[in-house]
């Protein structure tokens, strides 16, 4: 009977990778919302972070679009869509312009 295989560090190392590029999300957006980084590069460098979050029930959605600068407070007052929507709105405009 064969052994369960332990996960290799490849695995681990896969899993770290993942980790930080969706843990940069934040501070990519607020880079972009200082002018230190382009709206598109952001929009584009994230296209996967920002589909999941806009496809995510509304608890997810409302944790990655706080991460992200979107709203200053949980529950915002304002109709502003904030950084997740402006970014989203980049992605469905570079689509439609394809």
């Amino acid at each position: 009977m064969p052994t369960p295989r332990k996960p290799i560090a490849g695995f681990w190392i896969a899993v770290g990778v993942l980790m930080l590029y969706v843990a940069s999300f934040g501070p990519a957006c607020w880079l972009a919302a200082r002018r230190s980084l382009s709206l598109d590069f952001v929009a584009e460098m994230y296209r996967p972070v920002i589909r999941a979050a806009n496809a995510a029930p509304d608890p997810i959605r409302d944790v990655v679009a706080d991460y992200s600068g979107s709203r200053p407070f949980i529950f915002s007052l304002t109709d502003d869509p904030g950084m997740l929507g402006l970014l989203t709105d980049i992605l469905d405009r570079n689509i439609r312009s394809l």
